[in-house]
């Protein structure tokens, strides 16, 4: 019983920032609302093969469906809310935890390498937070498949058990089942490191290789093939977008130079472990413990491989390093474990009590996290909007108080310029529940439309072109009387 305790603890350590107040924030306007329209859609239309938005097959966003099917079947369990669109992300984060405890059990023997792996991961603000962990978009989900994938391979180097290959090529199947060609990019990798290690050829080029080829044909090309007969033309647009277009030229104005995300890191996303990585790199390379320099080797290669890559892309965006940072956690837990361990085996003089040495390890735990958990913790527990972006979700939060009926709405219509996803997601649940409510046009208005409106933009255009009365305002959405 006493055994289980510290694995409750970890649980309800992580169990706060990953799963903790996810519906505080309104549906995201961009990716995730795009994600939860086709969630909502494929319910509706029940076409689990081809996404929909607004009733036509998605060609914006290609990817394959598996987010989707997730989120639907969330949708179905939970109903229409912004939980259901973003447990499957945060689901992967916390399944990643639990791989990376799985991790130093495995090859470390001990639960606290483990243990300081996973806080190190749940504490990264690249990975708990925006457009990852806690919302409904694709990057937690690859990230987790990536993760198995890579080190189910390396359990196959090392125990040349062929169900780690298989393993390893299913994950590599959900990966590109999540995010398409993104699934495929940490293989190289695994082939430099096998190169490097100079394992048996034999391992890797076997009959296993081709079932798994096979296996991979199947689901991956397979899918794309079937979608492309009920969906003509798809696979010329992820042509377009996926495999030339992100990679080689910049997209909608997603910019930045080859030290991106060397910046990001320093300035807040993997800060401050990104202090502590050098050292973990160091002491594990350095180790004369075979395990600790094979694991971080591994973990080197990959990581680098990754960040050269993305760094090197044309477009960028910052959730892109996703996929880094169970890496990272690893590499730089090895230092703050081999402190710990230092601390645990300390022998005082014996006037001193037994209790004080082996509290002093766990004192020293406690002390390196408690201000990277207790951000993370607050970043989560209440979290804000950013000021620059706050204005774009005044609307989001009105209408999600009216689905609460803190607030009446109804006989109302929306007046909106541009992409209105994240609005429509709550729009849908007033008109279910027989709400006059919907958008307008703002160059169909009428004498006697009750309008209600934000952007500035159409705030001037009613005021140059009809008479108005204003009828309430809150924060900038304000409602008017067309007259």
């Amino acid at each position: 019983m006493r055994k289980n305790l510290k694995y409750l603890f970890l649980l309800l350590l992580i169990a706060f920032p990953i799963f903790g107040h996810l519906d505080v924030l309104p549906i995201r306007i961009w990716d995730e609302a795009r994600q939860a329209t086709n969630a909502i859609e494929m319910l509706k239309n029940g076409n689990w093969l081809v996404t929909y938005f607004e009733g036509q097959p998605d060609m914006w966003s290609v990817k394959p469906p598996l987010l989707i099917w997730l989120q639907a079947i969330a949708l179905k369990i939970f109903g229409q809310n912004e939980i259901a669109i973003r447990l499957p992300s945060a689901i992967a984060t916390f399944l990643i935890c639990m791989f990376l405890l799985r991790i130093g059990q495995r090859y470390l023997k001990d639960f606290w390498f483990g243990f300081i792996t996973v806080l190190i991961f749940v504490t990264a603000q690249g990975f708990i937070g925006f457009h990852v962990s806690r919302t409904g978009d694709y990057d937690a989900l690859l990230s987790l498949f990536n993760t198995l994938m890579i080190f189910f391979f390396y359990d196959y180097l090392n125990t040349k058990n062929k169900k780690y290959f298989y393993l390893s090529s299913l994950s590599l199947i959900g990966a590109c089942l999540t995010k398409g060609i993104a699934g495929l990019m940490m293989l190289p990798a695994l082939l430099i490191y096998f190169l490097i290690q100079k394992k048996d050829p034999k391992l890797l080029f076997n009959k296993h290789l081709l079932a798994n080829l096979l296996l991979f044909l199947l689901f991956v090309p397979g899918f794309y093939l079937l979608r492309e007969q009920y969906n003509p033309g798809y696979i010329e647009t992820v042509w377009q977008n996926e495999l030339g277009g992100r990679f080689l030229q910049v997209t909608e104005n997603h910019s930045g130079g080859f030290l991106f995300y060397a910046r990001l890191f320093l300035e807040y996303r993997f800060w401050p472990w990104v202090l502590f990585l050098p050292i973990g790199i160091i002491v594990s390379l350095f180790s004369k413990d075979k395990v600790w320099k094979s694991l971080s080797v591994f973990c080197i290669v990959n990581a680098s491989w990754f960040f050269f890559v993305i760094s090197f892309s044309k477009t960028k965006l910052k959730w892109y390093d996703a996929p880094l940072y169970p890496f990272f956690a690893i590499l730089t837990a090895f230092g703050i474990y081999a402190i710990f361990l230092k601390l645990r085996n300390v022998k005082l003089n014996p006037e001193h009590k037994d209790w004080l040495v082996k509290l002093l390890p766990y004192f020293f735990l406690f002390i390196v996290f408690l201000q990277p958990f207790t951000n993370i913790l607050n970043n989560t527990y209440k979290p804000k909007e950013l000021s620059n972006e706050a204005r774009d979700y005044y609307t989001s939060y009105l209408l999600r108080d009216a689905l609460k009926g803190k607030i009446q709405i109804d006989d109302q219509v929306l007046l909106h310029h541009g992409y209105a996803a994240h609005l429509k997601f709550y729009m849908n649940q007033l008109e279910g529940k027989n709400k006059k409510i919907g958008f307008k046009n703002h160059n169909d208005l009428q004498k006697g439309d009750k309008v209600m409106v934000y952007q500035k933009m159409i705030k001037d255009y009613l005021n140059e072109n009809h008479e108005t009365e204003l009828i309430s305002q809150r924060d900038s959405v304000s409602f008017y009387l067309i007259k």
